[in-house]
């Protein structure tokens, strides 16, 4: 009995992870449609939205990070938010991300392919 009680516990821990980060990709898969280019950092923060959604395991905030880069002679800061999460566990990888990238504090661009277009 003890064994089924801790499967059943576990399912359900699984599921509260899967939520939170359902909950979140699928706002900001939908937010990134209302981006334009030249906002600011604050005015896409505030399209995409903030805060954080937490459950007993793990916690997903709004942006999930930020990272400054360096192409040569041009600085970017990128804003990663989770838009799609594929694997229902309490890891957030990089093909669950879209980078949201910035130079000199305006919106240049989104997603791995324009982050590739910059590099090539």
């Amino acid at each position: 009995m003890r064994k089924i009680l801790s499967i059943i516990a576990l399912v359900i821990f699984i599921a509260g992870c899967a939520t939170a980060l359902y909950k979140s990709s699928s706002s900001n898969k939908k937010n990134l449609g209302s981006l334009v280019m030249g906002m600011t950092k604050e005015e896409v923060m505030d399209t995409m939205g903030r805060g954080s959604i937490i459950t007993e395991s793990m916690s997903v905030t709004n942006p999930y990070m930020i990272k400054r880069m360096v192409i040569g002679s041009r600085h970017f800061e990128v804003l990663y938010y989770v838009t799609d999460a594929l694997i229902e566990d309490q890891f957030v990888d990089d093909d669950e991300l879209t980078p949201i990238i910035f130079e000199n504090g305006a919106l240049i661009g989104w997603g791995w392919g324009y982050i590739q277009k910059l590099s090539g």
